[in-house]
């Protein structure tokens, strides 16, 4: 027991600890007594058994699990925290959807009105092709009735026509007579 309180591997001149003395000294001569060389080497440790450290292992493992449990308990935490901001953001995400989706539908309204304002805008040229065309003939029928009227202007205002009795005469339809008939008919009464 008194290894223990002696420096190991270490002489100290003109020091005694207990259970060093050396016999002859200063009349301490117990029998019995340990007598070791005053110097030893440094680094040799003799006899004496070194102690293992079970206290630093106990203290990782204690502080490794409390890392743990801290690790956990933020972990909750912070997922209870997210779960509580999705909720509250639930309302919104719903309103971004549905809006999404109006303006989705907007856009395809938006598309058909380009697609329908595509076929006027070709319909309403086919159409002023075929008025172009109209006018041409319109212009064409303008100059036709305006050479007629010209032609017409040179005809004499009054024609004598033949009298009727030149005319031959048609033969007249005899007016067709109807036959008279009586009849009788054995009914009774008359």
């Amino acid at each position: 027991m008194t290894d223990a309180l002696r420096p190991i591997g270490r002489a100290f001149p003109g020091r005694s600890f207990p259970g060093s003395a050396r016999p002859g000294e200063a009349g301490l001569d117990l029998p019995g007594a340990d007598a070791r060389p005053a110097a030893r080497p440094i680094g040799a440790r003799g006899a004496v058994a070194v102690r293992s450290p079970y206290h630093l292992g106990v203290l990782l493992g204690v502080s490794a699990g409390a890392y743990a449990a801290s690790l956990a308990g933020v972990t909750f935490l912070q997922a209870s925290s997210e779960a509580a901001t999705a909720a509250v953001r639930a309302p919104a995400a719903a309103a971004i959807e549905r809006m999404a989706a109006d303006n989705d539908r907007l856009e395809g309204a938006i598309a058909a009105a380009r697609e329908r304002m595509t076929t006027a805008g070709d319909d309403y040229g086919a159409a002023v092709a075929v008025m172009s065309d109209l006018q041409t003939q319109l212009e064409s029928l303008a100059t036709t009735v305006s050479a007629i009227e010209s032609q017409s202007m040179k005809l004499p205002t009054r024609i004598a026509l033949p009298a009727r009795a030149s005319l031959p005469s048609a033969p007249r339809a005899a007016a067709a007579t109807q036959p008279k008939t009586v009849a009788t008919t054995g009914a009774s009464g008359g």
